[in-house]
């Protein structure tokens, strides 16, 4: 940082000759003044970051311990992010999950409406909604809403840096209604 500011001075005569039609008891109090003003300054770059830290960690819990599962899918319906809710709904730890598509969790007899709703989602801005049966890791079976909108974003990061839209999928287990309302199913 050093060598870029001394590169930035001497791109500066004006700030040289200032310099030198100062005394050097102005140059000291200048000096102080500056120190002084960047002491502020860091002091006040802590507090913002403490604050964004704070914020960042209300969200996390928000996102996290929300009663829905939360996805985010790649174009290509590779799932890159996934709440703790999903996790568990899915019956997989979050480590696991993440790369892998939602497809292989479905139920083979909805199979085709998932690819059909995906693609919907994929084609068409809006939120879409869906009714699946799923299957997690350990073999339940559950019924759940799926709501799903693409979202315009460039992907900076990762395996899908450049493409231009995530999807981002809210999963809520509706076994208990969908038996209450379909019995002996």
């Amino acid at each position: 940082m050093r060598d870029a500011a001394e590169k930035k001075l001497g791109k500066s005569p004006d700030a040289i000759q200032t310099l030198i039609e100062k005394t050097p008891e102005e140059i000291i109090h200048e000096l102080q003044v500056h120190q002084i003003e960047l002491e502020m300054q860091n002091e006040e770059l802590k507090r913002v970051q403490l604050e964004l830290e704070e914020s960042r960690d209300q969200y996390q819990s928000l996102y996290d311990f929300s009663p829905v599962g939360y996805f985010t899918l790649t174009h290509k319906g590779l799932i890159t992010e996934v709440n703790l809710t999903g996790a568990t709904l899915l019956g997989m730890p979050r480590a696991k999950l993440i790369g892998r598509g939602v497809g292989h969790l479905v139920t083979p007899e909805p199979e085709n409406q998932w690819y059909q709703y995906i693609f919907a989602v994929v084609g068409k801005q809006g939120k879409h909604t869906c009714d699946l049966q799923l299957k997690g890791e350990d073999g339940r079976l559950f019924h759940a809403d799926v709501e799903s909108i693409r979202r315009q974003a460039t992907v900076r990061e990762g395996p899908e840096q450049g493409q231009p839209y995530q999807i981002h999928v809210a999963l809520t287990d509706i076994t208990e209604r969908f038996e209450m309302n379909n019995p002996g199913q």
